[in-house]
C-alpha cells in the first residue's frame, strides 16, 4: 500500500509539474504575442512619425524654395559708407543737443522775464 501511495503520489507531481510547465509557456507564448503586438504599434507610430516629418521637411523646403528670392546675397561692407552713417549720427545729434539747449535757454529767459 505504501508503494502505491509513492507512485501515486510521484505521478501526481509530475501531472502537476507538466501542468505548471505547460502553463508557463503559454504565459510565456502571450507576453510574446502581447510584445509583438506592441511592437507593432511602436513601428507604426515610428513610421508615421517619420512620413509626418518628411511631409513636414518638404513643405518647409518648398516655403525656403519661395522665399529664397528675397535673400539677398551678403555683401562686403564699405568702410566709407560705415563712415558716412556715423558722421550723419553725429550730426544729428548735435542738432538735437543744440535745439534743446536753445528751447531750455529759450524757457529760463521767459520764466525770468528777459524776453
Amino acid at each position: 500500500m505504501k508503494i502505491e501511495t509513492a507512485k501515486n503520489r510521484r505521478a501526481q507531481r509530475a501531472r502537476t509539474e507538466t501542468a505548471l510547465k505547460e502553463s508557463r509557456t503559454r504565459a510565456q507564448a502571450a507576453r510574446k504575442a502581447q510584445r509583438a503586438q506592441e511592437d507593432g504599434f511602436l513601428r507604426m507610430c515610428d513610421v508615421n512619425h517619420r512620413e509626418a516629418m518628411e511631409r513636414e521637411a518638404r513643405a518647409f523646403a518648398a516655403a525656403a524654395a519661395a522665399r529664397a528670392p528675397e535673400i539677398k546675397p551678403l555683401t562686403q561692407a564699405d568702410p566709407a559708407e560705415d563712415r558716412r552713417d556715423f558722421v550723419s549720427g553725429l550730426a544729428n545729434g548735435m542738432i538735437t543737443g543744440i535745439v534743446i539747449a536753445l528751447a531750455v535757454v529759450w524757457a529760463v529767459a521767459l520764466v525770468r522775464g528777459w524776453i
